[in-house]
């Protein structure tokens, strides 16, 4: 395990400080290892907790050993391991209050500006509270929270995961696919807003080649009747056998067919598949030599005007 010294002032020839503190120095490799969850997203929102937690840091007469919790709604973009339960999670961290100081040598905390546009890459685990908090620790979550420039280059790229060598389509095992069965649409000023049934998911038993990676796949359609239906919709992607299906809202805008005063058609698509490319940034499970798909529905409703 290689560390690295920490110090409030620049290197400089001679001893370290006593102040100098040890920091472990993660790889990418070493925090995707570590790491329950890993995933490239976008924070949301934060709110300020009234926890505070000295994170190991004792008081001085400029510092009170004070740091504010934080939670800081994530949406997820991609996955690079693990399986998120929908596409937002909840990060629990830690952030500087001005009036309580910082020591020296203090913890690298990660600063989140919701509402932005950047990027993050966050290697995550669950903590106590079944939330999720860096891997690295509170106290250097900036190690493990980074935004995706910084944490893989601009012309690096993400890692490309290779398909998995024991894969093997022909030993199957069952599984059970839970799913919806029934849409909910409702009217609003100037726009549709379209959900899942969450009181209509039926159990399905499947079967799966062993050590084959699974998935399931959303898209959702809106068209007017009468005219064919789109070939893309909006899309979702998910590593497991379950439909965390983010409800849609269509605004009578130019580039989408108006919902208001026309009769119109609403469709989910869904799929259950195996593959033997593990799931990974731009995951791409149908480019597998292995891919198949399990199970199919189409969930379809008419909406008069």
């Amino acid at each position: 395990m290689r560390y690295i010294t920490l110090l409030c002032l620049a290197l400089a020839a001679g001893p370290l400080p006593a102040g100098a503190r040890a920091i472990r120095l993660w790889s990418r490799a070493d925090l995707l290892a570590a790491a329950d969850l890993a995933v490239i997203g976008t924070p949301v929102s934060d709110r300020d907790l009234a926890e505070t937690n000295s994170l190991g840091w004792s008081s001085t007469a400029a510092f009170q050993s004070r740091f504010r919790g934080v939670e800081t709604t994530i949406h997820i973009t991609d996955v690079l391991k693990g399986n998120p339960a929908s596409d937002r999670l909840i990060l629990h961290h830690y952030r500087y209050e001005l009036s309580w100081g910082s020591p020296p040598n203090g913890p690298e905390l990660a600063s989140l500006e919701p509402n932005g546009t950047n990027l993050w890459v966050l290697f995550l685990v669950k903590d106590a509270t079944g939330q999720y908090a860096p891997v690295t620790g509170q106290g250097d979550a900036a190690l493990a929270i980074r935004p995706l420039t910084a944490a893989y280059g601009r012309t690096a790229g993400l890692p490309v995961l290779p398909p998995i060598a024991d894969a093997d389509p022909a030993i199957r095992h069952p599984v059970s696919l839970t799913a919806p069965t029934r849409l909910m649409i409702h009217r609003l000023a100037g726009s549709l807003a379209v959900m899942v049934d969450t009181n209509s998911f039926v159990s399905t038993n499947l079967t799966v080649g062993a050590n084959m990676a699974i998935g399931t796949q959303y898209e959702w359609f809106i068209y007017p009747a009468g005219t064919p239906r789109p070939d893309h919709g909006e899309m979702g992607l998910t590593s497991s056998f379950s439909f965390p299906i983010s409800p849609m809202q269509w605004p009578a805008v130019s580039d989408h067919p108006s919902p208001t005063g026309k009769k119109c058609v609403v469709e989910l698509a869904l799929t259950a598949f195996e593959t033997d490319i593990p799931a990974q940034h731009m995951w791409r499970p149908n480019a597998g030599s292995h891919y198949r798909v399990l199970w199919q529905r189409t969930l379809k409703q008419t909406i008069k005007p």
